[in-house]
């Protein structure tokens, strides 16, 4: 016997019945998520994707809020994640601001709902800058952000209205990234503390795969200079995205500086625990591996910093695939790791491109990492 359809889901299923019948007929049935996708980014054309994310056509936000009020919030997150991903490609390939704050507040909503504290405070900040460069930075009490921010994540009026000031004001620095709400959270948002993270959001891993892919296009392209800015904030991103990951880039101390600063946050049920509290990240966007010397200077940092764990994100790997090149011995900066961890109980986990490559198409981090920490910890080939 079919399940019952609340009312509040049967007026939204009739609305989207009024643009298109065979999504109608797809949403109530329980493998329709996909087909609905499928059919919606086949038929959607960019100029019906800028009225939808106007909210002057809502056959997407319809299809969304039906599975979010038929208690399907996991079905709703995807769908709204994607119509973002689409609002963003749209923007980028149009050059000019469209509105994302619709799907971005209603993938909050579906994550509170599903007791992700962490992932519904991220969204909402991300709702936060789109609808900042929307109304120029202005805020107005009246609409969806201000509600949720003041009086469900108990912000401040001052901070809201900082938050909201400072997001308009990175906008209009004309970065190349400027289109992406992602680019401009982290440079905005640091003052604001988020909820420590649920047991149950702790594995997800959730990216906008737009933004992700138009970082690491950057990095493997290399039609201009290399400076590592664009692997910098491609690792900070992709960190940020794990949650209980508080992620501080550029770090300055007496005597040295850090690419990123993790904060880990999170209830310790897994490998992260083994990493402690704070770990350093280093990016290395080199045309070739990096070699023993500089992964002996990033433990030593581990060392001095008493840090039990670092991460190297590096676009070609390190030395150690059993050839000779130059003099060196090219297993020697894969041996320094295990040393590290043997003789000083330090974990550094690698990353190359393969891995931030997987990681920008959606595929989770948090796997990858603890992937390579256990190659790292018990010496695995």
């Amino acid at each position: 016997m079919p399940e019952a359809i609340p009312d509040s889901a049967q007026r939204l299923l009739d609305a989207v019945g009024q643009l298109d019948t065979h999504i109608q007929e797809l949403l109530p049935k329980r493998d329709s998520l996909q087909k609905v996708l499928s059919h919606l980014e086949s038929i959607t054309t960019e100029e019906q994707l800028v009225e939808e994310a106007f909210e002057r056509r809502r056959l997407w936000q319809n299809s969304g809020l039906f599975y979010a009020h038929s208690g399907r919030s996991w079905e709703a997150i995807d769908l709204f994640s994607r119509l973002n991903e689409k609002i963003t490609e749209a923007r980028v390939n149009r050059q000019e601001w469209l509105p994302c704050g619709m799907p971005l507040v209603w993938v909050s909503d579906s994550y509170r709902r599903l007791n992700c504290p962490h992932l519904a405070f991220r969204y909402l900040l991300l709702t936060g800058v789109a609808d900042a460069i929307r109304d120029r930075g202005i805020v107005d009490p009246n609409l969806g952000f201000y509600f949720r921010a003041r009086w469900v994540e108990r912000l401040s009026d001052e901070e809201i209205q900082k938050f909201y000031a400072d997001s308009f004001a990175e906008y209009q620095k004309d970065s190349a990234y400027k289109f992406f709400p992602e680019f401009i959270l982290p440079k905005v948002s640091q003052q604001l503390t988020p909820p420590y993270p649920s047991a149950t959001e702790l594995n997800i891993f959730a990216v906008n795969r737009v933004y992700a892919g138009s970082l690491l296009t950057k990095i493997t392209q290399r039609t201009g200079p290399v400076n590592g800015k664009d692997l910098e904030a491609l690792a900070g991103y992709l960190l940020g995205c794990i949650p209980g990951f508080e992620v501080t880039m550029n770090v300055e101390t007496r005597d040295s500086e850090v690419d990123a600063l993790i904060r880990n946050s999170g209830p310790r049920y897994d490998f992260r625990e083994d990493l402690g509290t704070y770990f350093p990240v280093e990016c290395k966007d080199w045309s070739k591996p990096v070699g023993s010397q500089e992964v002996g200077w990033f433990v030593n940092k581990l060392l001095t910093q008493e840090c039990k764990a670092g991460i190297l994100f590096s676009s070609r790997g390190i030395t150690g695939e059993g050839t000779t090149t130059g003099g060196e011995d090219l297993r020697y900066a894969a041996l320094t790791l295990l040393k590290a961890y043997q003789r000083a109980g330090r974990i550094v986990i690698v990353l190359s491109e393969e891995d931030f490559r997987a990681a920008s198409q959606g595929n989770n981090l948090i796997r990858l990492l603890q992937k390579s920490y256990e190659e790292v910890r018990f010496d695995i080939r």
